[in-house]
């Protein structure tokens, strides 16, 4: 089992949506579904003409598995609570939908384990993809997303007429749109397998794996279960959609560095070297975050400076990660020490772009691009791209 329990970096302050969506979610379980769940239905008691019609409605739903567990009917509603019928009225049935259930079954769970593992999932991945998108985007990716893993749930289970309810198809949209855009974060995860233990994983490798083991392979298998497997995979489809769609046209995000929670700790080089030699074996490693955490001291120290390929890749790296402030930190570094680099060029494009995109200065925008093409020699990419982005901001 691979359960997580943290991810990082986190953003570098509360993210209150989220925090929203958890509380109505808790609050709904608690002070609704609870209180109605301890009041049993009595199969003795006159009933009115619409509860009537709804057990009518829920035998018919249920009969089949109902009867694979050999109970009887009056066996069956014996069972029932005042939360069976208003689950089965607010939740989401393909056989006979509503505008209102679509909506609503997003905020009702099944069961207290049901509720804990949804709000769990969401309280830890759902504040960075509000911080990338902003709290209005971001709530309605949640809810778009979740509404279309109803709708995906409906169409391979036509006719059906149990009540789909839970955040989950929701949260598949979250966990979709962080594959997107926080890839490159990593998650803490609690392993039980012959010993317990926590591991750090890549978001992205994580991710892809709790799908494949939870979803995709029970779903190929054909594995009967009360999960709604085809809700978390079409809810996890748009959310990649969704975030696709944002990174391919509205670029990087912001990505903050530090992380609210524990980290591992940074290796101990026992043997005393200059930050420059740290960053240089870094880079050599492929080690890049490394190679982030020792630029800053080598940056400070006097002495050799590290090789400007070894500066501009770190830079390239840290642009295409979205860490604008870094990258453009790491830029302006090889323009003070390499004034005569031969990636020189790049790296005033590099500058350009992110204070014309990400930083708001089309001003120092315009000086850095204008550099770009005068020490691009004549390649095409770099002059392209520097006049396309100086007819953009005018």
């Amino acid at each position: 089992m691979l359960l997580p329990i943290g991810d990082y970096p986190n953003p570098p302050r509360p993210q209150w949506i989220t925090r929203i969506l958890v509380g109505v979610n808790v609050a709904i379980f608690l002070f609704i579904s609870l209180p109605l769940e301890a009041r049993p239905f009595d199969p003795e008691a006159p009933r009115s003409e619409r509860r009537a019609r709804e057990l009518e409605e829920m035998w018919g739903g249920a009969r089949k598995v109902v009867m694979e567990y050999g109970l009887t009917r009056p066996e069956w509603e014996s069972t029932l609570t005042d939360n069976s019928f208003f689950t089965y009225r607010y939740g989401y049935k393909p056989g006979k939908p509503g505008l209102l259930s679509l909506f609503v079954c997003m905020f009702l769970h099944g069961g207290i384990a049901h509720i804990l593992f949804n709000m769990w999932f969401l309280w830890i991945f759902g504040d960075n993809i509000e911080y990338r998108l902003g709290p209005l985007p971001y709530l309605g990716a949640y809810l778009g997303t979740g509404i279309v893993a109803t709708l995906g749930f409906s169409l391979l289970n036509p006719g059906s007429t149990i009540p789909l309810v839970g955040a989950s198809g929701a949260i598949s949209g979250v966990l979709g749109m962080y594959l997107i855009l926080c890839s490159h974060n990593y998650v803490r995860v609690l392993v039980f397998f012959f010993l317990i233990t926590v591991i750090h994983m890549r978001a992205f490798w994580w991710l892809i794996i709790y799908m494949v083991i939870t979803n995709v392979w029970p779903y190929l298998q054909g594995v009967q279960s009360n999960t709604a497997i085809e809700a978390h995979m079409g809810g996890f489809a748009a959310g990649v959609l969704v975030a696709w769609v944002i990174k391919r046209f509205k670029g990087p995000g912001p990505a903050p560095f530090e992380s609210r929670g524990p980290r591992p700790k940074r290796p101990e080089f026992r043997v005393v070297e200059s930050a420059p030699e740290v960053f240089a074996k870094a880079i050599r490693a492929g080690r890049m975050e490394e190679a982030a955490n020792a630029f800053p001291a080598m940056a400070a120290e006097e002495g050799t400076p590290a090789d400007p390929a070894d500066v501009f890749q770190l830079g390239q790296w840290l642009y295409k990660r979205g860490y604008a402030a870094e990258a453009s930190a790491v830029f302006r570094y090889y323009v003070r020490s390499y004034p005569t680099g031969t990636d020189l060029d790049r790296v005033h494009l590099g500058l350009g772009l992110l204070m014309s995109r990400r930083m708001g200065n089309p001003v120092g925008a315009r000086e850095h691009l204008l550099s770009a093409i005068d020490l691009a020699e004549g390649d095409p990419t770099v002059v392209a791209t520097a006049r396309a982005e100086l007819d953009r901001i005018g």
